[in-house]
C-alpha cells in the first residue's frame, strides 16, 4: 500500500551511481524533482544524459556551504528531501576531514535548512550497512535487520552512525535506507584507489549485494510506502545476492568477459581477530521487502543484463582478457605478501594502502 500523491523533492548526490536512477524512479512516481549535486565533468555528463528523456530541476551547490543550502532549500520549498549524497570509500579513506564535512556537516546543513520549513514532510536518509562494524565469517554472526545497533571501527561507519544519530533527533520526520553493496549494471575502468582498496577486502567475508536498479527503487518506494516513516530498513538483494564476497565479485568479472582473480590477491584476515575483517555481512530482508517491495531482479537475472549491455564490447574484454588480467593481478599488494596487513584492523590496513604510510 502506498499514497502517490505527488510532493516537491529535493535530491542531493542526483547524479552518482544509485542517483541518476533514483531521479528516474522519484518522476515515475509523480514527484517534481529537483536535482543536487557538486559540478563535475561527470554529474554534467549525467544530468545532460537524464534530460534527454527526463524533466527536472537542478541546482549546483556544496554540501558544507551552510549558507548556500539554506538558500536552495528556501528557494526549492521542498516536500521532502532524499538524502543520498555522500563520500564513501575509498575517498572517505584517503580524505577523511573532507568525507565528514560532507557525510556529517552536510546532513548537518540539510536538517537546519528543513527545520524551517513550514510543511516539510520527510528526509529520507540513505546510510549503510557498514555501520555495523567488523563480521568474522568464522563465528557465525546473524543477519543484520533494521534493529542492528551501529558498531562502526571506521571513519566512514562512524560519519554514517553519526548522521544517522542527527537525523532521528533532529525532530523531523524520517526514513533511514542502510544500503549494502550496490552493484552497478556498467563497468568504468577502476581508479587505482578504488582497484587498491577492493584488494584489501578479505576474499571470504561475507556480502550481501543488490541491483542499482533495486536500490534506487526502494530508496524512491521510502517517499510513499505506508509504514515507512520514522523507521530503519536494511537493503539487501534476494535470490542469489548474499555470498561469499570474492565470489560475487568474481562473477562480476566473468559477467564482463574477465577470469576471476584468484583469492590469494586479496588481504589475509585473521578469523581470531575479529577487527581485521571488512564491514559487511548477509542481511534480513523480510522488514525492507515487506514495506518496500523493492526486489525486482535475481542476481543471475542482474549479470545477465550486464553482459547485454556490453554488447559487442564483451568480445573485446575477452580477447584481451589475458593481458587485462595480469595487470590488475599485478596490482594486488597481497600476492608476494600474503600476512601483508594480516593482523591490522581492516581500517588501518586500508589507511596505509590508500595514504601510503
Amino acid at each position: 500500500m502506498s499514497s502517490r500523491q505527488s510532493q516537491r523533492i529535493l535530491l542531493t548526490g542526483a547524479f552518482g551511481g544509485v542517483g541518476e536512477w533514483l531521479v528516474q524512479d522519484l518522476l515515475a512516481l509523480g514527484h517534481h524533482v529537483t536535482c543536487l549535486d557538486l559540478p563535475s565533468p561527470r554529474s554534467t555528463k549525467v544530468a545532460k544524459k537524464l534530460a534527454v528523456t527526463s524533466r527536472f530541476d537542478v541546482e549546483w551547490c556544496d554540501l558544507t556551504d551552510s549558507s548556500a543550502v539554506s538558500e536552495v532549500v528556501a528557494r526549492v520549498q521542498p516536500d521532502m528531501i532524499v538524502h543520498a549524497a555522500a563520500i564513501i570509500p575509498p575517498l572517505s579513506v584517503k580524505k577523511p576531514k573532507l568525507a565528514r564535512a560532507v557525510n556529517v556537516g552536510g546532513t548537518e546543513h540539510l536538517l537546519t535548512a528543513a527545520s524551517a520549513l513550514p510543511t516539510f514532510r520527510r528526509l529520507v536518509f540513505v546510510s549503510s550497512y557498514s555501520v555495523g562494524g567488523p563480521i568474522n565469517p568464522h563465528r557465525t554472526p546473524a543477519p543484520w535487520d533494521g534493529n542492528t545497533q551501529p558498531a562502526p571501527q571506521d571513519d566512514y561507519g562512524l560519519q554514517k552512525a553519526e548522521a544517522e544519530g542527527l537525523v532521528r533527533t533532529a525532530g523531523l520526520p524520517w526514513t533511514i535506507i542502510r544500503l549494502c553493496a550496490v552493484f552497478p549494471l556498467t563497468d568504468t575502468a577502476p581508479d587505482p584507489d578504488t582497484l587498491t582498496f577492493s584488494f584489501a577486502l578479505p576474499y571470504d567475508r561475507r556480502e550481501h549485494a543488490i541491483d542499482v536498479r533495486d536500490a534506487a527503487y526502494a530508496i524512491a518506494q521510502a517517499t510513499v510506502a505506508e509504514g515507512a516513516l520514522n523507521r530503519l530498513f536494511v537493503l539487501g538483494g534476494g535470490e542469489g545476492w548474499q555470498g561469499i564476497g570474492g565470489e560475487l565479485t568474481g562473477a562480476m568479472m566473468t559477467s564482463s568477459g574477465l577470469p576471476p582473480l584468484p583469492a590469494t590477491c586479496y588481504r589475509q584476515a585473521d578469523p581470531a581477530r575479529d577487527e581485521t575483517w571488512f564491514y559487511e555481512n548477509w542481511v534480513d530482508t523480510r522488514e525492507s521487502q515487506a514495506v518496500l517491495n523493492y526486489q525486482q531482479h535475481s542476481f543471475s537475472e542482474f549479470l545477465a543484463e550486464r553482459r547485454k549491455r556490453m554488447g559487442m564490447a564483451y568480445y573485446l574484454v575477452r580477447l584481451l582478457s589475458p593481458i587485462i588480467f595480469r595487470v590488475l593481478k599485478g596490482k594486488s599488494p597481497y600476492l608476494k605478501n600474503r600476512d601483508l596487513h594480516k593482523d591490522l584492523p581492516f581500517s588501518e590496513a586500508a589507511a596505509r594502502l590508500l595514504r601510503k604510510d
